[in-house]
């Protein structure tokens, strides 16, 4: 166990890698889960095969159902959930084999990841299939055991109210009756939940490709929030309308009625807000060229670089102070501190956002700020490079956010070197960043050194 573990870690995507990309870390990320499914298959397999034959030797022994019932079930579902995983192991390997390199190949990645869920549904609902057709051909034998059964006789006679609507009819056919509502109803379900399936895999293969990662993640959102909303909705009336029907039917009271119509007009109103939450991604700008603030306008006189750090992250503002980070809205929101490099002059700190895909905005659960750092460090540090190669004051108005520290306000920097983080105190307020590697805290040591005291490393 310890072995499968440990492999499993040496496959998690590295932090600040500069070899890695936005793609790559989604393909890891859908990777990893196939890693783990399939190295606990037999695991889960061993664990269902015992649930199922404690369950049904519980029935066997208390002759609830018959035996040639018990062991077709048994051994029927053991055989499908083998053949269900094997299929899926092979979805996976197919995952681990594509290339992340580009959207096409992301947008395989994505689909091949939804097929799993429409195995796992096919699978659900041809068990279904040939549990009812299996009931069917022993209807007779479990019925009759039943009532040779004195647990469930006793069960009946105690309960002769649940059965009150169907006191002109013979309990072996009321229990026949309950046993197929129950199943045709999960039936139901199972075949509108491939049907929805089915449908996800036609969205994802009309999505266009010919964009960056960031708008088609948005568009994949926006369509699949489509897709769900149109299903939801669909279940809701095909479960709450038939209702309302029996109500009048039955003549139960007019108040049970309004407050069912009431519930059902409260989850439409819930729904739309997700027509409002699909509204305002399909109104977010993406775009990594948008300038936010440029607050650094011009180079100083007689200023000039003396070094870059690209992928660096702001932890905390004013340690112990309530400070508000990013916010999110509806599936929309932005990260209020987007810088993610670090340019050092002979005079000042200027911490500076490199225009990267989904710029400081945050979509669904991404916070591309964050992501770019942590995911895309590559894709930042060539852009800053570009930006720093045709000048200081080039590179401040390439940039979509800037500030400065000049080196005269600044109190002290202390540098965890264990924790690569850098802490600024200045003002009496503090930042502090996460840094990328050893490599950008040394650069930082030999390039401050003039701090002299100001400047203090801890482990």
């Amino acid at each position: 166990m310890k072995k499968i573990f440990n492999n499993i870690i040496k496959e998690l995507p590295k932090p600040f890698d500069k070899n890695s990309n936005l793609v790559d870390f989604e393909k890891k990320k859908i990777s990893l889960y196939g890693k783990v499914y399939n190295n606990f298959r037999h695991l889960v397999l061993i664990k269902n095969f015992f649930t199922k034959f404690i369950i049904f030797g519980f029935l066997f022994y208390f002759s609830f159902l018959p035996l040639e019932f018990l062991v077709l079930i048994y051994f029927f579902s053991l055989i499908l959930e083998i053949v269900k995983i094997s299929y899926i192991k092979k979805l996976f390997r197919k995952i681990n084999k594509i290339l992340p390199d580009n959207i096409k190949n992301y947008k395989t990645i994505i689909y091949k990841t939804n097929q799993v869920d429409l195995v796992n549904n096919l699978f659900i609902l041809i068990r279904l299939i040939f549990y009812i057709l299996f009931i069917t051909i022993f209807l007779n034998k479990i019925t009759s055991l039943l009532f040779s059964n004195q647990y469930f006789l006793n069960f009946y006679e105690n309960n002769l109210i649940l059965f009150e609507y169907f006191k002109n009819s013979k309990i072996e056919s009321i229990l026949a009756k309950l046993i197929y509502y129950y199943l045709f109803f999960k039936l139901f379900i199972k075949v509108f939940s491939f049907i929805f399936s089915l449908i996800r895999q036609k969205i994802i293969i009309n999505l266009d490709e010919n964009k960056n990662f960031a708008e088609f993640d948005k568009d994949f959102s926006i369509a699949i929030k489509k897709f769900d909303l149109i299903s939801k909705l669909s279940v809701t009336f095909l479960i709450f309308i038939p209702f309302i029907f029996l109500f009048f039917y039955l003549k139960v009271p007019y108040i049970f009625i309004l407050a069912l119509i009431g519930f059902l007009f409260f989850i439409i109103f819930s729904h739309g807000l997700s027509l409002w939450e699909m509204k305002r991604l399909k109104n977010v700008n993406l775009n990594e060229q948008e300038i936010l603030n440029t607050k650094v306008s011009s180079v100083l006189s007689d200023e000039y670089m003396i070094a870059t750090i690209a992928g660096i992250l702001m932890s905390t503002i004013n340690a112990g102070e309530f400070s508000l980070m990013s916010y999110s809205f509806l599936g929309v929101g932005k990260n209020l501190h987007p810088e993610n490099a670090l340019i050092l002059t002979n005079c000042r700190f200027i911490f500076l956002q490199v225009p990267v895909i989904g710029g400081n905005k945050v979509v669904e659960d991404i916070d591309y700020t964050i992501q770019n750092v942590l995911w895309n460090r590559g894709k930042i540090e060539s852009k800053l490079n570009q930006m720093v190669e045709r000048g200081l004051e080039s590179a401040l108005k390439e940039s979509s956010y800037s500030y400065n520290l000049p080196y005269d306000s600044v109190e002290k920097v202390i540098i965890k070197k264990k924790l690569s983080v850098i802490t600024i105190f200045y003002s009496g307020k503090s930042n502090s960043y996460s840094l990328p590697d050893e490599e950008s805290i040394m650069s930082i040591l030999n390039n401050l050194s003039f701090l002299g005291e100001r400047l203090i490393v801890k482990s």
